[in-house]
This record gives C-alpha cells, sequence and structure tokens, in this order.
C-alpha cells in the first residue's frame, strides 16, 4: 500500500449538468462519450470537449476555475464542482486566434491511483544554458579555421564521440529516467572566434 502523501487519484469523477439533466464523467465514458480536456495552468481554468461517434453528437463545456495540485491532494475538493455544458451539436467548430492554437489532449476517465513522480534537483532536469560565454576565446584568422578543425577532429577518440551518441539515444527512448532534451555532463573548454576580414 502507498502512504497517504503518495498516492494521487487521477480522473476522479465530475459531474456534468446539461439542460437540467446530470451525470459524471465515469458515467459517460462507459456510456459511449469520449472526452477531451484543455487546461489553462497560469488560470487554473478547465474545460471540457466531448464526442459520442455512435450518437455521432459533440459537445463544450464552460471554462471552470479548478485548483489542480488541491483536487489531487484534497479528495473532497471536486465534489462541488461541476461542468456545465455550452454547446451540444452534430457538427462544433471552434475560431481560434494563431497565437493562441486548441490545447486540448484526450484524458481517459477511469479514475486510477497512481503515485507522484520522483523528486529530483533542478540540475537533474538539464533546464539550464550552457555558459559557453564563459569560457576562453580563441581568436583567429577566418582562413585559418578550417585547417585547425580538420586537426582537431583527427585528434578526436572515436571511442568517446561514440559513448556520447549512444548515451543520449538511449535516454531519449520511451521509458528513459532523464529529461526530455538530456545531453550527457560535459565541459566547454574555449570558443573559436574567427575574425572575418
Amino acid at each position: 500500500m502507498f502512504k497517504d502523501d503518495e498516492r494521487m487519484f487521477l480522473s476522479r469523477p465530475v459531474r456534468i449538468r446539461w439542460d437540467g439533466w446530470e451525470s459524471n464523467t465515469l458515467k459517460l465514458q462507459q456510456a459511449g462519450w469520449e472526452f477531451s480536456v484543455e487546461q489553462d495552468m497560469s488560470m487554473h481554468g478547465v474545460r471540457l470537449f466531448m464526442r459520442n461517434s455512435r450518437c455521432e453528437m459533440y459537445g463544450s463545456t464552460s471554462t471552470i476555475s479548478m485548483d489542480l495540485f488541491e483536487a489531487h491532494r484534497d479528495p473532497r475538493y471536486l465534489d462541488s464542482m461541476h461542468f456545465e455544458v455550452g454547446h451540444m451539436a452534430s457538427r462544433l467548430t471552434v475560431q481560434v486566434h494563431n497565437e493562441y492554437p486548441l490545447t486540448a489532449a484526450p484524458v481517459d476517465m477511469q479514475p486510477v491511483i497512481t503515485t507522484w513522480g520522483e523528486i529530483k534537483t533542478l540540475e537533474e532536469f538539464g533546464i539550464f544554458a550552457v555558459p559557453l560565454v564563459r569560457t576562453e576565446g580563441i581568436y583567429l584568422d577566418e582562413a585559418s579555421v578550417p585547417k585547425l578543425m580538420e586537426t582537431i577532429l583527427e585528434a578526436q577518440d572515436p571511442a568517446k564521440k561514440k559513448y556520447f551518441e549512444d548515451k543520449v539515444r538511449e535516454q531519449r527512448l520511451p521509458g528513459a529516467t532523464s529529461p526530455i532534451g538530456y545531453e550527457p555532463r560535459q565541459k566547454f573548454h574555449a570558443q573559436i572566434i574567427s575574425l572575418a576580414a
């Protein structure tokens, strides 16, 4: 069993109302409805899109304010929440601004208990830019750069290069433990800066 602070209840049923009729997300999914959710994390806004292929019906709800972190933490939080269906038709269209695309994503309304992810330091997420500007600069005439690069590449250790490439490829496979954009820890020693004529 999990400790209380380790558990996370995903897709807890939430009530949906439409013109005096009421159900919830789980019952509707079991009846053949499919769901997609759009979340505005900055404003804590959530709205649902619905589809029933058998009935050829589409629906969308109004946006409600929902603190997703509180919803995961307190099982009673969603008891007072409900979505109101604002549109229901055999064909729905949405007009969006180019800079604000529709960000809805499919969601499974079947409740499941899972655990929080592991705790990591900021360094482990690899979210900071490599400080190239802090390395020593090597200033050369532009014409001499190709020859220097040729010398450097000849001195390159093929085994080190292969290890680097394999490590990056391995950590970008599904199920890898490292974050997206993973790069092995590196140390930059200098920048080659050409002085164009």
